[in-house]
């Protein structure tokens, strides 16, 4: 079911569009960003996401940082981006450790229906690699993975392109893994997410403005 395309290839029915730029530079200081929920995924453990001025930051002046680092392993502090589904796109998000210690990781979310199921490219400094997971009903299963030279308190950008069928993965614009998947066939919440014991630095989160909404809350 997950065949590796060839390096050089990306997925033809994928149709990267017009991006939707979230650099939380309007938001307030010291607060999470409005426009995201908070999500605990795995064991729950604590978490700490706010909005810091950044001089060093890819866009000025502002970066979203996730301090709170957890002794659980099997955790991640997730942020969804309100009130869009996507059935397919293209994600992506700049990230700096800001840690040297313990695993150092992140986590691009796509499908996601709720904690027990979705789909995450991950990748981790530790252990200079990138992932591809499925996680149904809470069972995670690694369905392909590359190794890759992350460097710790360096930017980074992690960007997927994805559709029912197929997904693209590149690491600072450089193609890392591509292949087939089984997707779903309607919408679903996209997010990124910093891995247990990861003290994390994002900004320029962006994804397809081409979407289904969600419904307004009653």
């Amino acid at each position: 079911m997950y065949q590796l395309l060839e390096e050089d290839s990306a997925p033809k029915d994928a149709k990267p569009m017009p991006f939707a730029h979230y650099n939380f530079d309007l938001d307030a200081l010291g607060a999470p960003p409005v426009k995201f929920d908070a999500v605990s995924i795995g064991v729950p453990a604590e978490a700490k996401w706010e909005v810091q001025h950044d001089s060093y930051a890819p866009s000025k002046p502002n970066v979203l940082v996730q301090s709170a680092e957890s002794s659980q392993n099997d955790s991640a502090s997730a942020l969804l981006l309100k009130g869009v589904l996507l059935e397919q796109g293209e994600i992506s998000v700049r990230f700096r450790t800001i840690s040297l210690d313990d695993e150092q990781a992140i986590a691009i979310l796509f499908y996601y229906e709720d904690p027990q199921n979705y789909f995450a490219l991950e990748v981790s400094s530790r252990y200079d690699a990138c992932s591809l997971l499925r996680v149904s009903k809470g069972k995670r299963k690694i369905l392909a993975t590359r190794n890759t030279i992350i460097t710790p308190l360096k930017w980074h950008t992690a960007q997927v392109i994805f559709t029912p069928k197929t997904f693209t993965f590149l690491i600072n614009k450089e193609l890392f893994l591509g292949g087939k998947i089984k997707g779903l066939e309607k919408g679903a919440q996209v997010g990124f997410a910093s891995l247990a014991n990861s003290a994390i630095a994002f900004d320029d989160f962006q994804v397809t403005r081409e979407s289904s909404h969600l419904p307004a809350s009653k």
